[in-house]
C-alpha cells in the first residue's frame, strides 16, 4: 500500500469523523442567518394540534387540512418547543431551524453509510456526505423545510436499512427497517415506495432461489438438497417479512394520529388527499405563469437540471451510460455496483419521477416535493465518478473493493497510453474538485440565499431572473425588515408586507424590534413597503426603493418608502 493510502488508512476513523464534524459545524454557524419560510407557521400549527390531540384529547386536528400531512417531524418539534419551555417565537423558531439542520446532517451520516455499503469505500462515502451538503438548495432548506429535508433525510436511512435487511434476512434486520419505513410513511406518504420495493426485492429473492433448485436438473439428491435450501430460505424470508409488516403498520399508526380512528380507510384518504392536494396558484416557469394544476410534465425535471451544480450532472449521465454499459460484458470489470444495487438506485430516482410526470400531480416551489430523489441522483453521479476513475486508471478487477484505486498498474509507464493513465486522474480530479469549489463559492458568497442557486444551463441567477421563481418562500424579508428597523427609530413602524412571509418574519427578529413593526393591510397607511415580488403586480416608483436583497443584479426582495 503506497505511502499516502497507509496514512489514510491508518487514520481513517479520524477522517470520517473531523469531515462528518466539519459538515455539523457548517450548519451549527449558520442556522441562526435563515429568515422565516412561507409555510413555518403552518407547519408549526399543524405540529401543535397533534401534540394537542395526543396529550390532551383535543379534536382541532380533524378540523386542520394538513392533517393528512405526516405528523411525526412536526409534532416532535412542538414537543421540543414544550419540553424546553420555549415562549418566544425567536427562540421557537431558532430551535425549529437548528433541529431540522441536524436532521438533513444525521441524513448525510446515513448517506455516508449508504454509499460505504455500496461501493466498499469509506472515501466515497464521504465524497457523497460532502455533495449531499454542498448542494446549494438542499442545504438551505435543510434549516426552514420541515417537510422535504426530513423525508430526504429519512428516505436515505430507509434504504440504507433495506439493503442491509436483504443481505442479512433475519427478522431483527426486518424489524428495524420496518420501524424506520414506518417513522419515513408517517413523515411522508410517498414513503410507501420503500415497503413496495422492499417487498418485490423479497420476492425476487425467492423467485431466484426457486429458479435455482429447478435448473438443478435431477442429478441424485442435488435437486433435493436445493429444494430443502429453497424451503429453508423461503422460511426465513417469511418470517422477516411478516416481522416487517407487523413492525411496519404498527409504527405507522402509532406516529399519526389521524389514522386512529379508522387506520386503514384514513390511509386511503390520506394517500388520495396527498396526491391532489388542493392548492391552486400560479407559478413562474420559463418566464410565463402557469397554473400548477396545469403545468407541464417536464417541470420536475427541468428544475433538477437547472438547479443542480453542473458538476453533478455531467457525473450523473456518465453514471447512466456506465449502469448501461455495465448489463453488457464491456463495462462489468469497472462497473462498482452489484446489479441488484443498480436497480434499487435507478428505480430510487426514476420511478418516483415517471410517476410525477405521468400522473399530473399537483406541483409548485421548484422540486421540493421531489427532494427525497435526489440521493439516488447523487448515487448515479458517484456511480459514474468511481467507474471514470477506475477508466483512467486502467482498472479491469473492479470487484467491491476501494474505489478509490482499483486495477493493476501494469503498463503505465511508457508510450501514449501510459501518459494518459498517469494525466487522467489529475485531469478527473482537478475538474471535479473545480466545480465543488465553484459551488462552495457560491454558498459562502451568497448565504443565507443558497435556495436561488441556478447553474450555468440556466444563465445562472442572472438567466433565471423573470424566468423562474426566486425566493419564492420570502426568506429574504428578514434582510428588510432589520434594515427597515436600524434606519427608523420611531417606536412604531407602519409597514405593508405584499406577501405573507412579511410579516411572518418579524417574528424571528428580537422581541424589542418586533414590537415597533405595525403591519397594516393597506399601503396608504404604511410608511414603509416590502416585497418578494411573488406574484407582484402592484408598481412601486424605483426612485421610493431604499434597500433590496440580490444576487448578481436580481432582485430577491425590495424595501420602498412611501
Amino acid at each position: 500500500m503506497g505511502g499516502h493510502q497507509g496514512f489514510l488508512e491508518t487514520h481513517r476513523r479520524w477522517l470520517i469523523g473531523g469531515l462528518l464534524a466539519g459538515l455539523l459545524l457548517a450548519g451549527i454557524l449558520a442556522f441562526k442567518d435563515y429568515g422565516i419560510a412561507w409555510d413555518e407557521p403552518v407547519q408549526r400549527q399543524y405540529g401543535s394540534e397533534v401534540y394537542e390531540y395526543v396529550v390532551h384529547h383535543d379534536q382541532a386536528l380533524f378540523l386542520n387540512r394538513h392533517r393528512y400531512y405526516g405528523p411525526v417531524f412536526e409534532m416532535a418539534l412542538y414537543s421540543l418547543e414544550k419540553a424546553f419551555a420555549l415562549t418566544d417565537t425567536r427562540s421557537i423558531y431558532m430551535m425549529r431551524h437548528l433541529v431540522n439542520f441536524l436532521v438533513l446532517w444525521a441524513g448525510a451520516c446515513f448517506f455516508f453509510l449508504l454509499v460505504r455499503y455500496l461501493f466498499r469505500s469509506w472515501k466515497v462515502g464521504l465524497l457523497g456526505s460532502v455533495l449531499l451538503i454542498l448542494s446549494p438548495r438542499i442545504f438551505a432548506h435543510g434549516f426552514y423545510n420541515t417537510k422535504d429535508t426530513p423525508f430526504l433525510s429519512v428516505f436515505i436511512a430507509a434504504v440504507y436499512t433495506m439493503l442491509r435487511c436483504l443481505d442479512a434476512k433475519t427478522i431483527r434486520a426486518a424489524a428495524v427497517h420496518g420501524a424506520v419505513c414506518g417513522i419515513l410513511i408517517a413523515t411522508r406518504i410517498m414513503g410507501i415506495m420503500l415497503p413496495a420495493l422492499t417487498v418485490t426485492l423479497w420476492g425476487y429473492d425467492l423467485l431466484r432461489g426457486n429458479a435455482g433448485g429447478a435448473a438443478a436438473g435431477a442429478a441424485d439428491g442435488v435437486s433435493v438438497g436445493r429444494a430443502r435450501g429453497w424451503a429453508a430460505g423461503a422460511r426465513r424470508i417469511g418470517g422477516s417479512l411478516v416481522a416487517y409488516v407487523l413492525v411496519l403498520a404498527g409504527v405507522t399508526v402509532l406516529l399519526w394520529p389521524t389514522l386512529w380512528r379508522d387506520p386503514f380507510r384514513n390511509f386511503v384518504r390520506v394517500f388520495e388527499g396527498m396526491r391532489n392536494f388542493p392548492w391552486e396558484a400560479p407559478v413562474l416557469y420559463l418566464g410565463k405563469y402557469v397554473w400548477s394544476t396545469k403545468l407541464p410534465w417536464h417541470y420536475t425535471p427541468v428544475w433538477i437540471g437547472i438547479s443542480t451544480p453542473l458538476v453533478y450532472i455531467v457525473l450523473f449521465g456518465v453514471g447512466l451510460v456506465a449502469c448501461a454499459l455495465s448489463w453488457g460484458r464491456r463495462g462489468q470489470g469497472r462497473f462498482p455496483l452489484l446489479r441488484r444495487d443498480v436497480v434499487v438506485v435507478l428505480g430510487w430516482f426514476f420511478l418516483p419521477l415517471i410517476y410525477f410526470m405521468a400522473s399530473r400531480a399537483v406541483l409548485y416551489d421548484e422540486w421540493r416535493h421531489s427532494f427525497f430523489i435526489y440521493p439516488a441522483f447523487l448515487l448515479i453521479a458517484l456511480t459514474g465518478l468511481v467507474w471514470l476513475w477506475r477508466l483512467a486508471h486502467g482498472g479491469e478487477h473492479a470487484g467491491r473493493q476501494d474505489g478509490s484505486h482499483c486495477g493493476s498498474r501494469a503498463g503505465l509507464r511508457g508510450g501514449p497510453r501510459g501518459a494518459f493513465r498517469r494525466i487522467a486522474p489529475a485531469v478527473l480530479i482537478f475538474g471535479v474538485a473545480l466545480g465543488l469549489g465553484s459551488t462552495a463559492t457560491f454558498m459562502i458568497r451568497h448565504h443565507p440565499f443558497e435556495n436561488v442557486f441556478f447553474n450555468s444551463l440556466a444563465g445562472g441567477v442572472k438567466g433565471a431572473g423573470g424566468k423562474f421563481e426566486m425566493d419564492y418562500w420570502g426568506l429574504s424579508y428578514r434582510k428588510g425588515l432589520e434594515y427597515i428597523l436600524a434606519a427608523d427609530r420611531s417606536p412604531e413602524i407602519p409597514v405593508f408586507a405584499a406577501t405573507a412571509p412579511g410579516r411572518y418574519n418579524a417574528d424571528i427578529l428580537k422581541p424589542e424590534d418586533r414590537r415597533r413593526l405595525v403591519f397594516v393591510t393597506e399601503v396608504a397607511k404604511a410608511r414603509y413597503c416590502v416585497t418578494n415580488f411573488r406574484w407582484e403586480s402592484r408598481k412601486f416608483r424605483p426612485e421610493s426603493e431604499i434597500f433590496s436583497v440580490k444576487i448578481d443584479g436580481v432582485e430577491l426582495m425590495a424595501v420602498y418608502k412611501l
